[in-house]
Parts: structure tokens; C-alpha cells; sequence
């Protein structure tokens, strides 16, 4: 173990969950005159500089939608491809839902 931490502990790389909640309660559906501005979709933009992940979860007219931040200096695209096919398994597994309802 001596060996192991001679650099010092290793960083943490368990992911950060960020449950944005109902979108809906706090971001209207239209703004402007005459609701001249429509919201269709909502998008977060984040970025890490750590090994742990950072993932935001939110409803918005009612779709659920699962962003992902990751430092690619610490994880391959595809490891968090891995990541996120899994939890998108047991997400829809948890809710009852199968794959042809979890697009």
C-alpha cells in the first residue's frame, strides 16, 4: 500500500449527481410579446477539471434528460459511453420502462 500512495492519494473519480429537478416550475415554455420566444429544449453546458464526472439530471416538458461532464484527460470516450448505456439501463429498469420507451 506504501507504494500505492507514495505520490500522494489518488483523486477521486466517483461522479457528481445533479438533479436539476422540473425545469417546467422555474423556466417558462415562451417569453417575449405575444410569447414571441418558444422554448423547445434545454441544454446544460459544464465542463470538469477533475477526475470526477459531473451528471445533471432534469425533466423539461415532460422528456428526462441525462448530461454528462468528464475531464478527458482522466477517462476514454468510450468508458463513459459504457458509463452512461448503464445508466440509462437502470434508469428505465427502475421505472418500469424498456428500451424502445428510453430514446
Amino acid at each position: 500500500m506504501v507504494a500505492a500512495f507514495q505520490d500522494g492519494v489518488p483523486p477521486s473519480s466517483t461522479p457528481i449527481v445533479s438533479s436539476l429537478g422540473v425545469l417546467d416550475n422555474f423556466l417558462g415554455h415562451s417569453y417575449g410579446a405575444e410569447s414571441q420566444w418558444e422554448v423547445n429544449d434545454v441544454w446544460v453546458a459544464n465542463s470538469s477539471l477533475s477526475a470526477e464526472g459531473i451528471a445533471h439530471l432534469w425533466t423539461f416538458r415532460g422528456e428526462m434528460s441525462l448530461c454528462y461532464a468528464y475531464q478527458s484527460a482522466f477517462f476514454q470516450p468510450a468508458e463513459i459511453d459504457q458509463l452512461l448505456t448503464r445508466t440509462k439501463a437502470i434508469m428505465l429498469e427502475s421505472l418500469g420502462l424498456d428500451e424502445s420507451e428510453g430514446q
